[in-house]
């Protein structure tokens, strides 16, 4: 189509029915899906001053495009499961990390020289008590699913969390801010 970006997390989504790929979708369908382009979700981010974006790109392709378009910025960290996305992020000025379930001592020899941490918890969930809260102070920690686990991880000093369930992590960490 127009070559604009889109942020979804998936490739496919089921539309009446049918699987379909998000590339293909016509204007119509990424509206009602709630799909911003990159334009869309950078003035949308605007209205969290103090916040930032989490960018996970999923392929090396992705990354290129989305690097010729974008900025770095301290408020945008780019993560991927891929090491050839973190190294080109990285390369191209941006904060960036590696996200992956591996041991944390595979993952800090996997990880792109200055890229962030990016734990699974979802993938190994006694993972996080084996990081220094040094390397938490440098980690965006994924995903995080309740709120008590994302609470114990701001007071450890996540820089950065991903979560499925923002409503209930949102407010917790919101109440805690608040204190």
């Amino acid at each position: 189509d127009d070559g604009r970006l889109f942020a979804f997390h998936d490739r496919r989504v089921v539309v009446d029915g049918r699987e379909l790929r998000v590339s293909g979708l016509d204007a119509a369908t990424r509206a009602r899906f709630h799909m911003l382009d990159l334009a869309g979700l950078l003035a949308l981010a605007t209205r969290w001053p103090g916040k930032g974006l989490v960018l996970d790109v999923k392929t090396r392709a992705a990354g290129e495009a989305l690097l010729e378009r974008l900025e770095p910025s301290p408020s945008i960290l780019i993560i991927s499961f891929s090491d050839a996305v973190v190294s080109l992020a990285c390369r191209h000025g941006f904060n960036a990390g590696l996200i992956d379930g591996f041991l944390p001592m595979i993952l800090r020899d996997l990880a792109p020289p200055d890229s962030y941490l990016c734990p699974s918890l979802d993938r190994l969930p006694g993972y996080i008590d084996e990081l220094t809260d040094a390397e938490l102070a440098i980690a965006a920690v994924g995903t995080v699913s309740d709120s008590t686990t994302a609470v114990a991880l701001r007071e450890r000093g996540v820089w950065a969390i991903t979560t499925d369930c923002c409503r209930e992590v949102g407010e917790a960490l919101l109440n805690l801010d608040a204190k």
